[in-house]
């Protein structure tokens, strides 16, 4: 990947990651987009993240609103658990 590539995990379907492509590509920003949702990550890039992120939980990635996250019942679901979800 070249230098200064600014790395976007895309949900298609979602209008904020809709938004921040539009904007990358309007600016001329070097961008390598990755469809999670299609080419899901794996358990040490999610852990990357999640330290690379300085966030706690993998939790605060996710869309909790989300029909999934309520099938899944990862509401009290601990890291592991969240982790694997993905």
């Amino acid at each position: 990947m070249a230098p200064n590539t600014i790395i976007l995990y895309h949900n298609p379907r979602c209008s904020k990651s809709r938004a921040a492509l539009a904007l990358l590509q309007v600016r001329d920003i070097k961008t390598k987009v990755i469809p999670y949702l299609t080419e899901p990550l794996s358990r040490e890039q999610i852990q990357t993240l999640i330290r690379q992120l300085g966030i706690t939980s993998a939790r605060a990635m996710m869309r909790t609103n989300e029909p999934e996250y309520q099938t899944l019942d990862l509401a009290h679901a601990d890291e592991e658990k969240l982790i694997g979800a993905w």
